[in-house]
């Protein structure tokens, strides 16, 4: 088992990009930050000195990274969100469900069938947001 050691960000120094793993973090001029020559990500210094975050991403979860001596360790409070998301999502599935069972069984003749064509249009709709959430 390796030891992690604990050292801090040198921004003199290179490391090697925490996302796309290619490319090489420089630090930027009259700044606290790092960008990828590579992906064109930028990280922001945290202020232990020993971990980094990823700026101005598309995603809701900014995701974090210390630095072990040799390579970058993905910090776990990163992903908290990520489990709410998908809970969420699949309360919200559950509620359109047991909806749709009530008031299917209700109605009858016309409206019941489209009341089944939307289910069938919208739970796909449902279930691709929870692969996202997952994904993620």
């Amino acid at each position: 088992m390796t030891s992690q050691r604990r050292s801090h960000l040198n921004l003199n120094t290179e490391y090697p990009c925490p996302c796309c793993r290619e490319g090489y973090l420089q630090t930027i001029v009259l700044t606290e930050a790092l960008g990828c020559d590579h992906c064109q990500k930028i990280f922001v210094l945290q202020a232990d000195e020993q971990s980094i975050e990823e700026l101005a991403t598309i995603r809701r979860i900014k995701r974090s990274w210390r630095w072990t001596g040799d390579r970058w360790r993905l910090l776990s409070s990163a992903n908290g969100l990520r489990s709410s998301e998908i809970w969420s999502n699949l309360s919200l599935i559950l509620i359109y469900v047991a909806f749709w069972i009530l008031i299917l069984r209700s109605l009858v003749g016309v409206s019941k069938m489209l009341l089944v064509f939307s289910l069938v249009l919208l739970l796909p709709w449902l279930l691709w947001r929870l692969w996202l959430a997952w994904r993620r």
